[in-house]
């Protein structure tokens, strides 16, 4: 880790922010890159790792020095901080809602809603992992099947073969059961 250590501050160069601006290979998305043991890796990764350890599983280095409001060049500078003071372990959601996405991208802003346009609320039950709101999307489909003329679908009733192949034992259904078995109704009512 020292040996990381020595070869990030190398190829740093410090703003009056305290930013430590890489200043060697950028990779894709115009983040600092770098190779060390064999491996390629970002560079904000590799400090976070020398400077603080292992970076925890199911986390991802976020650049807290970055401002989504304040950041508008693609890419942003910030990208290519290696200032550990200026670097934290969050969450994937954590790192999405505080940041901006490429080329203006659109997945912070609509992270932060928590209403969907009719103002029902984005919750665990309401929301799927795409943001659409479960009421709203119930109503389209029932719009949709009374439009098309579709009936919705519904479980077998009572009387009928499939209640006969359950073996329902309601008084209403016994005698069409009887006459199921005994092969007199071939059709389904």
């Amino acid at each position: 880790m020292r040996g990381d250590k020595a070869y990030i501050k190398a190829r740093v160069k410090k703003n009056r922010e305290g930013c430590w601006i890489w200043q060697s290979y950028l990779g894709g998305g115009g983040y600092g890159a770098c190779c060390r043991r064999g491996v390629r890796m970002p560079a904000h990764r590799l400090a976070y790792m020398a400077w603080k350890g292992p970076i925890p599983k199911g986390k991802q280095v976020h650049h807290i020095c970055h401002k989504a409001v304040v950041c508008t060049a693609v890419p942003c500078i910030h990208r290519r901080c290696c200032n550990p003071a200026h670097l934290k372990a969050v969450t994937p959601k954590e790192n999405v809602r505080a940041g901006n996405q490429p080329l203006g991208g659109w997945v912070g802003p609509h992270a932060k809603r928590t209403r969907c346009p009719q103002g029902h609320p984005y919750d665990g039950g309401n929301a799927n992992g795409r943001r659409i709101c479960h009421r709203c999307q119930a109503a389209s489909a029932k719009k949709h099947r009374r439009r098309k003329g579709v009936r919705p679908r519904t479980r077998a009733g009572h009387g009928t073969r499939a209640c006969y192949r359950r073996g329902c034992r309601r008084p209403e259904c016994v005698r069409a059961n009887t006459l199921y078995a005994r092969g007199r109704v071939t059709r389904q009512k």
